[in-house]
């Protein structure tokens, strides 16, 4: 086993990979996934959560404004934090949260980054994008990168992520493939169901260090 596959083996233990040394015997080109992508959904669903994760599906862009509002609307929540995206403007998701009185800020109205840091520690929700999700594990993956502060996913209580069918991969193999080895992000963040920590006993506490739920919406 070389350095790369000791690496990669202990990252998939950590993300709960049951089988993570026969894992990483599969070869660092590995191609698109053989499974259909109807599989490799159902697939993250229950690995999600499984790892405590909230999994539900939007029919189109009112339907995905509904459910985050009733998200929102369940905490009382009166400000959320999120990325500066075309693809949540074209959602409408800003004028629907204004609606129930709920201010939703990106870095284009904080673009100072210890403003938009203050707004996220206040925040009662994060909302973003997904840029690839991992169906063996359960995991999203960010890429942080310009509109794509990673604040907004690691300060709120809640993290409400958006995704897509097609960013559902099969697991880290495929992730690393098809990372631009050239043009990588400063900062790649994996994250599997809301944040846990342990003591020196190994007592599971969740949400101490980042978002305590974690809501995840499929649409295209």
């Amino acid at each position: 086993m070389t350095a790369r596959d000791q690496i990669l083996a202990k990252v998939k233990q950590a993300l709960g990979h049951r089988d993570a040394a026969q894992a990483v015997s599969l070869p660092s080109d590995v191609g698109p996934s053989p499974l259909s992508q109807d599989a490799l959904v159902e697939r993250f669903a229950a690995m999600l959560t499984r790892v405590g994760g909230h999994f539900s599906v939007a029919a189109d862009a009112q339907a995905v404004c509904h459910q985050v509002a009733e998200i929102a609307a369940q905490v009382k929540a009166r400000k959320a934090v999120g990325w500066h995206s075309p693809w949540l403007e074209q959602l409408g998701l800003k004028n629907r949260l204004g609606e129930i009185g709920v201010e939703f800020i990106t870095d284009r109205e904080r673009p100072d980054k210890t403003s938009f840091i203050n707004e996220a520690a206040t925040a009662a929700l994060g909302i973003t994008a997904v840029d690839y999700a991992l169906a063996d594990s359960g995991t999203l993956c960010l890429l942080a990168g310009k509109n794509q502060p990673r604040t907004a996913s690691l300060l709120p209580p809640i993290h409400v992520a958006l995704l897509r069918r097609a960013q559902i991969i099969r697991g880290l193999d495929e992730l690393f493939a098809r990372l631009p080895a050239d043009d990588l992000s400063s900062a790649v963040t994996l994250i599997t169901g809301p944040s846990r920590t342990a003591d020196i006993e190994l007592t599971l506490v969740v949400g101490v260090h980042g978002p305590q739920e974690l809501y995840v919406i499929l649409t295209d």
